[in-house]
Parts: C-alpha cells; sequence; structure tokens
C-alpha cells in the first residue's frame, strides 16, 4: 500500500525523522491511526495486539510532546508486567540514541532497585512501571506529578499483580487533573466500565477500525523452472519497489547461490541460515528489521523459528512445505510471490489453500524501468548533490545539448552490459554490409527480431565497420540467421551472412 503524504510524516516531521532514524521505513497500521491523535493531544482508548507496533505507536509521539525546560516528570508509562516496563525502556532507548534525550527511568531494572530513590530525585521526564511499584513510591513521597503531560496504561490481558484497575483509580486521584491519557487495552470491552472513564470525551478505536486500513495480501504466483528462478527473482527486485523482502528456498545451496546472486547486481542481502550460531542469526534478523539490510535470503524452515515481523514483500522459490512456512506472520505484509511449474500451482491451491492470482516475469523494459527509478531513487536520498554538479558541468562543456539524452542511454547501456558476463556459449556473425550502407545496431537488431522472430536478449556485441559488420548471436540463431538471412533484400542490396572467419577478426583487430 503507498503512503500517502500524511502518513509519511504522522502530521510531525519530528516523528517521522525519529521513525526513519530507527531504522523503519513502513508505519503499521495501528501506528498511522495513533501517532496522529497523540500528536493533536486527544485522549484515546485503543485496542491493540502484541505485534501491532503498539509501543512504538506512543513513545514517538511522547517524545515529541515532551518540553524542556522545567524539570520534573512529565509522563509516566503504567504497565501490565515488570517484563513490558522493561520492553518499552529498551524501546525508549531505541528512538532516542540522537537529537534531544529526555531522561527514561523504569522500576525494576536489575541492579537499580537500592538506587531507585536516587534516580528519581533527578526529576526524569518518563517514569515507567507497574501501578504497584508506582504506589509504593507516590506513598514515599518521591514522585511529583506538579508538570505531568501525559499518562499511558499499558493493559494486557494477563496481569502481573492482582488488583491492577484499582491501583490505576488510586494513582489517576493522585494526578492533576489536565492531562492526556492513552489507555492501550488487549480487551476494551473488559475495561470500558472502570477504565475508559477516566478519559476525557476519549477517541476509541477498536482493532477492528484500524485493521480497516490494511490492504489484503497480494498472492501471486509466477511461472519458472529451475535456474530461471534465480533469474527471475533478479527481475522482480529490480522491477518492483520491495522494501523488506524475504526470499525461501527449500534449500540452503540454492540460497547460497541466490544471495551470491543478487549481490553481483550491487544489491544489499543477508543469509540467514541454521549453519550460522544463535548470535549471527540474531544479528542478522535485526538488521534486518531495522531495515539495514533490504533482503533477507533463507530456508523455509529457517525463516519459521524467527520473528520477522517487518517483512512487506515474500518470494518463495517453490511451494512451501507447510502453510506457516507460506508468509511470515508480519503486520506490513502487502504481497506473497511464489515460483514455480503449473503443477507447482495446482498444489499451492489443493494444499495450502492458497487463492494465487497468475502474473506474468517483468519485461526487459519493465526492468530497464524500474532499474532507472532506483537510481533516482539514490540520486534523490543518498547521492551529495555538489559532487553531481562537478559532473553535471562537465557533460555540459563536453556533451552537445541535442546528444546528451543518447550519452546518458549509451552509459545506462554500458552499466548493464558490464553487469552482464559474457557467455561462451555465444557465435561471431560476419555481415556484408557496415556504415557506408546506412548501418545502424538497432538495424541490425530489428532484422533479426523481424525477420528470425529472435528475441533481443539472444542478441549480443555489435561491431560496425565501414564496408561489414560482426554480430554475435546465440548458437541456434547463428544457423538460423546463415540460413534465413543470406541473400535477402537489405538496405538496396544482397546480404551475406556467415560465421565470422579468423581473418575477418585479425582485420578487424588491425584497424
Amino acid at each position: 500500500m503507498a503512503l500517502t503524504k500524511g502518513k509519511r510524516s504522522f502530521g510531525s516531521a519530528e516523528a517521522w525523522t525519529l521513525f526513519r532514524e530507527a531504522g523503519y521505513t513502513k508505519p503499521t497500521h495501528l501506528q498511522q491511526r495513533l501517532i496522529p491523535l497523540i500528536l493533536k493531544g486527544k485522549d484515546v482508548a485503543v485496542e491493540g495486539e502484541g505485534d501491532s507496533g503498539k509501543t512504538a505507536a506512543f513513545i514517538l509521539p511522547l517524545l515529541v510532546k515532551i518540553k524542556r525546560g522545567k524539570s520534573g516528570i512529565k509522563a509516566i508509562v503504567l504497565t501490565s508486567s515488570t517484563e513490558n516496563s522493561h520492553k518499552i525502556f529498551r524501546e525508549f532507548k531505541r528512538f532516542i540514541r540522537s537529537g534531544k534525550k529526555p531522561s527514561i527511568f523504569a522500576f525494576g531494572l536489575e541492579g537499580l532497585e537500592k538506587k531507585e530513590h536516587r534516580m528519581l530525585s533527578r526529576n526524569p521526564d518518563v517514569v515507567i512501571g507497574t501501578p504497584n511499584k508506582m504506589i509504593d513510591h507516590i506513598r514515599r513521597g518521591n514522585l511529583h506529578f506538579s508538570g505531568l503531560q501525559t499518562v499511558v496504561i499499558e493493559r494486557s490481558e494477563n496481569t502481573e499483580h492482582p488488583g491492577f484497575i484499582e491501583d490505576i483509580l488510586f494513582i489517576f486521584s493522585k494526578l492533576p487533573q489536565k492531562k492526556q491519557t492513552i489507555l492501550i487495552s488487549s480487551t476494551l470491552e473488559k475495561d470500558s466500565e472502570r477504565l475508559v472513564p477516566l478519559l476525557r470525551r476519549p477517541t476509541t478505536l477498536p482493532m477492528s477500525s484500524w485493521r480497516q486500513l490494511a490492504a489484503p495480501v497480494r498472492d501471486r504466483f509466477i511461472e519458472a523452472n529451475g535456474e530461471q528462478k534465480l533469474s527471475a527473482v533478479i527481475k522482480l527486485i529490480l522491477t518492483e519497489p520491495m522494501e523488506s523482502l524475504l526470499i525461501q528456498s527449500a534449500e540452503p545451496k540454492e540460497a547460497i547461490k541466490l544471495s551470491k546472486q543478487i549481490r553481483s547486481q550491487n544489491l544489499d542481502a543477508a543469509l540467514l541460515l541454521d549453519t550460522l550460531s544463535p548470535q549471527q542469526q540474531n544479528k542478522v534478523c535485526q538488521n534486518f528489521s531495522v531495515g539495514k539490510v533490504p533482503i533477507l535470503v533463507s530456508t523455509f524452515e529457517t525463516a519459521r523459528k524467527k520473528n520477522l515481523r517487518w517483512v512487506s514483500h515474500v518470494i518463495n522459490l517453490a511451494v512451501p512445505p507447510r502453510p506457516e512456512n507460506y508468509k511470515p506472520r508480519s503486520f506490513v505484509l502487502g504481497q506473497a510471490i511464489t515460483l514455480g511449474t503449473v503443477e507447482d500451482c495446482n498444489r499451492l491451491k489443493e494444499n495450502l489453500k492458497v487463492e494465487v492470482e497468475r502474473s506474468e516475469l517483468p519485461s526487459e523494459d519493465q526492468v530497464f524501468r524500474g532499474m532507472i527509478q532506483q537510481i533516482v531513487k539514490k540520486i534523490k536520498e543518498e547521492e551529495d548533490p555538489q559532487i553531481l554538479n562537478h559532473y553535471r558541468s562537465i557533460i555540459r562543456k563536453s556533451v552537445p545539448l541535442t546528444l546528451r539524452s543518447y550519452f546518458a542511454a549509451y552509459l545506462f547501456k554500458q552499466s548493464l552490459a558490464g553487469g552482464k558476463k559474457k557467455s561462451s556459449k555465444r557465435v561471431r556473425l560476419f555481415l556484408s554490409m557496415g556504415k557506408n550502407r546506412k548501418v545502424f545496431p538497432q538495424d541490425l537488431i530489428q532484422l533479426f527480431m523481424d525477420r528470425l522472430k529472435a528475441q533481443r536478449s539472444q542478441i549480443h556485441d555489435i561491431k560496425i565497420l565501414d564496408n561489414y559488420s560482426f554480430i554475435e548471436v546465440d548458437p541456434a540463431l547463428g544457423e538460423q540467421a546463415i540460413k534465413e538471412l543470406s541473400g535477402i533484400e537489405f538496405k538496396g542490396r544482397k546480404l551475406t551472412v556467415n560465421y565470422a572467419r579468423k581473418r575477418e577478426n585479425r582485420r578487424e583487430s588491425a584497424k
């Protein structure tokens, strides 16, 4: 799903910058709805599940809203368990690696129990903890809420302590009247009678309301066999924008081979296999989840064991062995593509019960357009304008205005040729016409494609001299060209086509 301008910024450039600097590229559907509401100062009651991105959905606007100046607690986060307090504390730290850094304190961190009073005396901006911990320090006089701006209640179904709601009610009796309250509950229905009334004219977001933003996953099937699958993957990557791509293979050897092929195209890809140590696997998954590496290549079984919640696209190199291998439980997944034979497509429908849309591989022109779009994106996002302006100046002085588009096309063509390995299975043909008959490479390409029904990929290097030309083609096309093109009328003269002899090659080299 393409993001609108508003969804790209949450209504706040600062919140979007924090989101991007943490390594994320695409907000979850809950974040798209919740963050703008919090930034506007609304009280919100939202129903959120574990994998919805709910923690970042309240941390980002809190970091934007916390104002420097008078010291004191500006936000408290009341959690259902000590474990959740620690998780939220870690997420805060992840989002404040750069820029202004508010002070964050969480109760129950290992080794800090005896230092809690001293830490609170420093007036942290945000305090995180379970209600019973908060009450303990309220009664000791260690917590002061005169500068409080926001309260977050994180309410999961399994609370660590009994009397959670009663403790919340007691804490609210000690808080100032003017504040923003955000309730994030696993089940709003259970909290509607006692917790929701604590909020002032709240905006209520049941799970069904923000889940409606999610477009259904597009399931596609593309027919491809054997070695063709690897080249098909490259074409898809180059043609279609895929923010976080997971490629799943049945065999480790195939995954290794594909990852090498992807890197040969100057694309970043990481390999996730069971042969890596647990530490190495965790590092690979972390780099992928925060966007440092946009492509992850793995086997079905290895990927199934991992928590891959930020996958936007999946390409399966075979029919998955089980339904749970088909795609990860990602909350930003937009598309799943499976490659295989017609029989594989039937198996996918019958065994995995997946209704797929039959698609074709991208054409060569589509691949080129996709590559150009990626180059343009890199120019906008990564390149130094001063360096590019230096090269632009050289081009303006050296290349005539009428030839600049051809100059750019030539450089692009050369870059494509440089990225392709020359096949040893080619033949070189001699053609009896050259520049003196106004023959250009495109004329020969069109001749072969029209008369021989050849594919552009079967035609390779072309060299046009004054009186004759040379063209490299696939072996099967060579025999056909000699048989069908020799003697035809071309450019007002009979054409001769034959295999290039060594003597002619030497003559060309001497020139």
